[in-house]
């Protein structure tokens, strides 16, 4: 029933061809490949660079990108289809565009005394120069850069001496142009300094000057690199190399071997003449792929054609296995690094083998045939498969598994907190997020793995093997986490380090710290090593003291060591004296009670990275793993996760009231795609869903004989019974004034709207909305209620003639209340939107019961706008001072009308906090939408309105449909992005 959704984004990598392809700046950095360029930006309250947005401005592969040095927002681009762009990070536009650059730029740069020019060139040059600033932006050429005899390669401007510029050529010679003085062409060509045995005409074609950079710390060097001579540090003044920097020699290879350098990833390229040493027998058909075996195996895995897959024994000549799957034929074979002796096969399943030639496990989800598979370079365990079901696909050897987004671990966790064991659960639970009480259980047991993985693998386990220091340095990580501190200091001497160990050693206790010095001194004492005698010292062993000097002929110094002993200087260490037993478990208590808050703090803050890195799943995880149901819920809940939030409700029955608000929402999205009978059924499920179902069968546009029916199956009477109803409740007055009471008023108004007379019910619920809202102590728990049921509402007859002035004000305090509940629901982004649409209804009517103004509206929008910012910047203190004393009293008595207050920290509220869906914290790319509320660039998943044009990102239309049911367009057309 859900649409496809983005939920991740694999970007493309750096392009090899060209080379101004990667720059920095401040906080923010760039690559491109072929079309797009990639910006990350540094998110400071998680110290690391995030995706923040794409470029696709170019038609045409990109040669070359920078970084403005004078707005770090600026960046300039370049292409083969001869254009120049300046875009706008910040603001996600282009800034300017140059059309014809009259050849493709191999290279550009800003210049560092003019802000708004940019520099290029392409060919022989000359030099360009774009003021893309001024009135008449114009190119306009460098005239000293004219003249020259070979294609420039890059080009650098000197960062303090204004006019010069230094180029790098084709030819490998350089060039340095100085505004006003000489201009040095084509000089300092390294294989004009080489010797005439390794200088050639072909080395001259071939060694082109690959980068230059003038050195930070000096105005007159400048490090020049070439595609084959290495790396050059030229004195431009001098006109002389001050030092060569030169790659590995050829010469140990044989005469035939031809290498060619790259300095870009370090490889050569040899010519040589192939000739075979060993062939396969037998004929296997097509050879689709091969693998060679890692380590010493001398075994080749080929995916033939014919007979499967077959592992051929080079050095016996024979194939010694073949892996046979009936009506499927093997694409594909490749060997994994660190796992040395296991193999990946792939046909229409996939299968991975170990050295035995046993199958460890068969993968199946690809619904065609797999033609590629490959294991991750970077993780282990990890390997991908591509088919001709046009999918990618991406296994957890470890798990034998396809489960993205942490589901597989979501339902494990149910199953602990559901069973309450632990025994049904697969490995794959181990390595995910796992409940409190299977913490330290199975972190303990795999640091013990580690242990003894160290001591089975010390001085053996071939190439690709962990290390014995590796796995020691896993343990004592996992030790410390789970506070064993004596394990963790045994695995540090381990190590080696002896020092890190006895630093936190008391923490176990004086005895075993004293134990652990002793061992360090015997230690350093076998290696005749002075360094011994402190520790002799601290520990209060006076006759190993001497002993020690003694049996090194230093007498003097032994004879010392006794005085001092006998003085008494020399001191055993001595623990604490014993803590009263009441003190004790008093300590004891105090400390559990922080150490859970502490724990319940960090598993906050994990789960809200989680979530902001658009991935509520695995943020439930956090908080399902310490047993806080409800706020697993809740993130659920805000992620749009809703089939998951409802299926995890149900099972653990323990958070009724979330799961009916669950429950809602997905019976929304039913509605929206016209299955009305299935949302009433969803409905049903749970008994907390009452109000739920009075507003769907409100919202249903039907004729009466199907209304009636729906009513029938919701338990509700018909159309006529709840006509009935409302006249005999409104004749009924409670009240001491004549009026209805509350509770009788709110089920008065929801039988007229589920009646066939739902304008009496508006205009009922409107009157009391408009007396209350009069009232200068009013808050918006008062009317919400009543808004929320009058925005059900079929739209058809809102529209209806006779119900104008009525729709208006509907409208009116809809988007009004529900900017006071965004505010309270912390649903930022859309609170000025809903208090500008307010604003514009009410510019729009003669006449209204409401008691707001424009004048009313405008402050309060003002003093909101104020304080956001305030609270937003870095140095809060100094921008509350900006805000005006009205502005402060507007904004506080804005607080008390929402039932907020500025310090209002209660997480128990459902839906505080903004929503964020899965894929919404990434950028968006060519297919740029500016959002309807701000005008701003969406980002994430958009949502349109119902014009089919006005779109608006699917966080801030979640947000707005869950404080007014009406569209921003103005239209009393319901907005329903679930």
């Amino acid at each position: 029933m859900a649409a496809l959704k983005q939920v991740s984004l694999l970007t493309a990598g750096s392009q090899p061809w060209n080379r101004d392809v990667c720059a920095c700046t401040q906080d923010r950095f760039a690559y491109c490949s072929t079309l797009a360029v990639y910006v990350y930006m540094l998110d400071e309250r998680y110290s690391r660079f995030k995706l923040s947005s794409i470029v696709c401005e170019h038609k045409k592969t990109i040669t070359a990108l920078a970084w403005s040095p004078h707005d770090p927002t600026l960046l300039a681009t370049s292409g083969t289809e001869q254009i120049l762009i300046v875009y706008s990070v910040a603001e996600h536009r282009v800034v300017a565009k140059l059309n014809n650059t009259q050849g493709i730029p191999v290279c550009i740069g800003w210049c560092p005394y003019e802000s708004e020019q940019v520099a290029f060139v392409h060919d022989k040059g000359p030099l360009y120069v774009w003021n893309y600033g001024a009135e008449t932006p114009g190119l306009q050429p460098n005239r000293d850069t004219n003249g020259f005899q070979s294609n420039v390669s890059v080009f650098r401007y000197h960062h303090s001496k204004i006019g010069t510029i230094a180029f790098g050529h084709a030819d490998g010679t350089i060039s340095i142009c100085n505004q006003g003085h000489k201009t040095h062409k084509h000089i300092l060509n390294p294989c004009d300094s080489a010797d005439a045995s390794s200088s050639s005409a072909t080395d001259a074609e071939t060694n082109p000057v690959h980068d230059i950079s003038w050195d930070p710390l000096s105005n007159d060097y400048l490090l020049v690199a070439h595609l084959r001579r290495g790396l050059h540090l030229v004195d431009v003044v001098a006109l002389t190399f001050v030092m060569k920097f030169e790659l590995p020699s050829a010469g140990a290879h044989t005469s035939t071997l031809k290498p060619i350098y790259y300095t870009r990833n370090r490889s050569r390229k040899f010519r040589l003449t192939l000739k075979p040493v060993h062939t396969s027998p037998g004929n296997e058909g097509i050879i689709y792929h091969l693998s060679w075996a890692p380590a010493d195996l001398n075994c080749v895995a080929a995916a033939t054609a014919r007979n499967g897959c077959i592992i051929w024994d080079v050095g016996k000549g024979k194939v010694i296995k073949r892996f046979l799957e009936k009506s499927n034929l093997f694409k594909a074979c490749i060997r994994e690094r660190l796992y040395l002796r296991s193999l990946s096969l792939s046909s229409r399943h996939g299968m991975t083998v170990d050295a035995s030639c046993d199958v460890i496990f068969l993968v199946t989800g690809h619904t065609a045939k797999v033609f590629s598979v490959r294991w991750s370079p970077l993780r282990e365990g990890i390997l991908c498969s591509g088919a001709d079901d046009k999918t990618i696909r991406v296994w957890d050897y470890t798990q034998a598994t396809c489960a993205p987004g942490g589901a597989t671990n979501l339902w494990n966790l149910v199953s602990v907190v559901s069973n309450g064991g632990a025994a049904d659960l697969p490995e794959s639970y181990a390595r995910g997020i796992v409940h409190l009480k299977h913490m330290t259980s199975y972190k303990a047991s795999e640091a013990s793995q580690l242990e003894m993985v160290s001591v089975a693998r010390f001085g053996s386990g071939g190439v690709g093997a962990r290390g014995r220091d590796e796995c020691l340095q896993d343990a004592a990580a996992i030790y410390l986490w789970l506070g064993n501190v004596q394990r963790y200091c045994e695995m540090l001497v381990g190590l080696g380090e002896w020092e890190k160990a006895l630093a936190v050693a008391p923490g176990v206790s004086m005895e075993y710290w004293t134990s652990l010095a002793k061992r360090r001194a015997e230690q350093l004492s076998a290696e005749d090593s002075e360094e011994a005698v402190p520790y002799l010292v601290a520990t209060g062993d006076a006759e190993a003291v001497v002993e020690f000097y003694a049996s090194r002929s230093k007498l003097h110094e032994a004879m010392l060591s006794a005085a001092v002993a006998r003085e008494g200087r020399i001191r055993t260490p001595r623990a604490p004296a014993q803590q009263n037993p009441d003190v004790a478990d008093d300590e004891a208590a105090e400390n559990e009670e922080s150490h859970s808050r502490l724990l319940g703090e960090t598993v906050e803050a994990l789960g809200e990275l989680y979530f902001q890195d658009g991935s509520p799943t695995l943020a439930a995880c956090c908080h399902l793993a310490v047993d806080n149901y409800s706020k697993a819920m809740c993130k659920l809940i805000r992620g749009n996760e809703l089939e998951l939030a409802v299926c995890v409700g149900t099972v653990l029955g323990t958070v009724p009231d979330l799961t009916a608000v669950a429950l809602s929402y997905l019976s929304r999205r039913c509605e929206r795609l016209d299955k009305w009978e299935v949302a009433l059924s969803l409905l049903k499920t749970s008994a907390h869903t009452k109000e739920a179902l009075a507003e769907l069968c409100i919202r249903c546009s039907a004729s009466s004989s199907e209304l009636d029916d729906l009513h029938k199956q919701a338990s509700l009477p018909s159309l006529h019974e709840c006509l009935q109803k409302a006249e005999q409740l409104s004749n009924l007055p409670d009240g001491g004034d004549g009026r209805l009471s509350e509770e009788r008023l709110y089920e008065c108004v929801r039988y007229y709207l589920l009646s066939s007379s739902p304008e009496t019910g508006l205009e009922m619920g409107l009157s009391r909305v408009a007396a209350a809202m009069g009232h200068a102590d009013w808050t918006a728990d008062d009317v919400w209620p009543i808004v929320r049921l009058l925005g059900c509402m079929r739209t058809d007859k809102l529209q209806h003639p006779k119900c104008g002035r009525l729709k208006a004000e509907l409208l009116l305090v809809s988007a009004y209340v529900g900017a006071l509940v965004a505010i309270r629901r912390r649903y930022d982004s859309i609170v000025t939107p809903l208090f500008i649409c307010a604003r514009h209804i009410i510019s729009r009517m003669e006449k209204t019961s409401i008691p707001l103004t424009i004048s009313l509206v405008d402050t309060e929008v003002d003093a909101w706008k104020a304080h956001r910012g305030a609270s937003s910047s870095r140095n809060r203190s100094v921008c509350q001072q900006d805000i005006s004393r009205e502005q402060q009293r507007v904004y506080a008595q804005l607080l008390r009308k929402t039932g907020r207050h500025d310090d209002d920290d209660d997480d128990d509220d459902v839906e505080k906090g903004p929503v964020l869906v899965s894929s919404s914290h990434l950028p968006s790319h060519s297919d740029v939408r500016l959002s309807y509320l701000d005008g701003e660039q969406i980002q994430g998943p958009v949502f349109y309105l119902e014009d089919g044009q006005s779109a608006v990102s699917l966080n801030d239309a979640l947000m707005w449909a869950k404080v007014n049911a009406f569209s921003p367009l103005g239209s009393a057309v319901h907005i329903n992005p679930f």
